[in-house]
């Protein structure tokens, strides 16, 4: 999907702000708006994050691929089991081989230096976004069945999937997974 992997040792994090990663051309939702944009609204709201980051934290299950299958609800669309599959080859290769890394060492500065620890976190926050939204657009490109059932059922079965792909089967995750579709989809009346 994308061209090539930049080596994390090639990032200048001192140009960061003028570095944009491109993924190819790879829209086969077009009727979709922007993944990335609807996260970025919906992310808004300490109560969906927090609800994501302790689903991330405690069960490890990635924050764009549970605001991924929200969204594609709320559009009508579900994931194949393939598409599924191929959701977590892309988790994977993005988390495990850039994001995790630079999560780790943004949370590791040291507090000895705030200042010069301050601005060298935001540079690695800003570069961890530039992959999020990477790994959001490559997400955003999976093929998707067409279902017309209700939105906030859809989302709850999407979760559900996803979970059950990644052996979590820990009532208080479903419930976590309940409650963020409860706050970015619309319940049926």
């Amino acid at each position: 999907m994308y061209s090539t992997k930049i080596p994390l040792c090639h990032i200048s994090l001192l140009n960061l702000k003028n570095m944009v990663l491109k993924p190819m051309d790879m829209h086969k939702n077009k009727a979709m708006p922007s993944l990335w944009n609807w996260s970025l609204d919906v992310y808004k709201d300490a109560s969906v994050a927090s609800v994501c980051l302790h689903l991330q934290d405690r069960f490890d299950l990635d924050v764009n691929i549970l605001l991924w299958l929200c969204y594609i609800a709320v559009h009508n669309r579900a994931p194949s089991a393939q598409t599924l599959a191929r959701s977590l080859e892309i988790s994977r290769e993005w988390q495990e081989g850039w994001i995790q890394g630079v999560r780790k060492a943004r949370r590791g500065l040291k507090r000895d230096d705030l200042e010069a620890s301050q601005g060298l976190k935001e540079r690695f926050l800003a570069l961890e976004l530039v992959m999020e939204k990477n790994q959001q657009a490559a997400l955003q490109a999976l093929p998707l069945l067409n279902d017309k059932r209700a939105a906030f059922i859809l989302a709850q079965e999407n979760l559900r999937s996803y979970m059950d792909i990644c052996a979590v089967s820990d009532p208080a995750c479903v419930e976590l997974g309940d409650k963020l579709c409860a706050l970015i989809v619309p319940t049926p009346d």
